[in-house]
């Protein structure tokens, strides 16, 4: 039996939703670098274009090509034309459009927008002005939408956040651990990495989709892989080499927890 470290409970600060509720995390959706400033995109493939929907309603198509299936959930603004534009932002397809308001306030036109929001169930937070809504639309997508002033412009910026991996972060445990562990057959990941020490560090994994019979079922593939297995209180430890894992479900948040990192042999 190898000598018995008493383990450690690291708090696990992702967002463990259900409901569409703010991200905060390493895989946050960009919010923050879609405020509304005078400034362009870092990344844009094409210029804005004026676009009408006197020809074939370019705006959905816009929609369409971010927002996928998804883009009949979007919050439209009826104006007689747009500024379009499509361009990447961390990763994300996102679409920039510009409303010729006729006239209109912006600021007003801001404060019915965010009325719109609400009623079509979005989450809205106002950060210095700038409304965020979002929207859980799949067990791995939020679709998120932008609104602010700039230069007296009324500006929507929209895109789809997957906020949870479909397959196992074995690219993420190897850069921590230095080898893999066993993973956890789940449809849905989301992973967290915490400094330990100034050399080392631990991998937070949260997987979605399953019940708590996958802790028997862990466990038996650890034991199965030569780990010793130690329950302690309402959560799993196991040993291998100079690995340790520690695993438990969490029934109030409804997924199956699990920590690892490396320990002195």
């Amino acid at each position: 039996m190898p000598k018995r470290n008493w383990p450690f409970f690291l708090f696990f600060v992702l967002p463990l939703f259900s409901r569409c509720t703010a991200p905060s995390s390493s895989t946050s959706p960009p919010s923050s670098s879609l405020e509304t400033s005078s400034t362009s995109p870092t990344t844009i493939p094409s210029s804005p274009t004026s676009s009408s929907l006197d020809e074939g309603d370019p705006l959905e198509e816009g929609l369409k090509e971010v927002l996928g299936e998804y883009a009949s959930l979007f919050p439209r603004y009826d104006a007689p034309s747009y500024q379009l534009d499509v361009f990447e932002q961390q990763g994300f397809p996102t679409l920039r459009i510009v409303p010729y308001l006729e006239g209109r306030d912006p600021e007003d036109v801001l404060r019915d927008y965010a009325v719109v929001l609400r009623l079509q169930d979005f989450a809205l937070v106002d950060d210095g002005g700038i409304k965020i809504a979002q929207k859980r639309v799949s067990d791995y997508q939020i679709l998120v939408v932008q609104a602010g002033v700039e230069d007296q412009d009324f500006v929507l910026y929209t895109y789809l956040y997957q906020d949870k991996l479909t397959s196992w972060p074995g690219e993420a445990v190897r850069s921590v651990l230095g080898k893999d562990i066993p993973p956890v057959d789940a449809p849905y990941f989301q992973y967290q990495i915490q400094a330990l020490t100034t050399e080392t560090s631990a991998i937070l994994i949260a997987c979605y989709g399953v019940n708590s019979s996958v802790v028997s079922t862990y466990t038996e593939t650890l034991l199965a892989k030569d780990y010793y297995v130690e329950q302690v209180y309402y959560y799993y430890v196991a040993d291998k080499d100079d690995v340790e894992i520690v695993y438990t479900f969490d029934t109030e948040n409804d997924y199956f927890y699990l920590q690892a990192y490396p320990i002195q042999p």
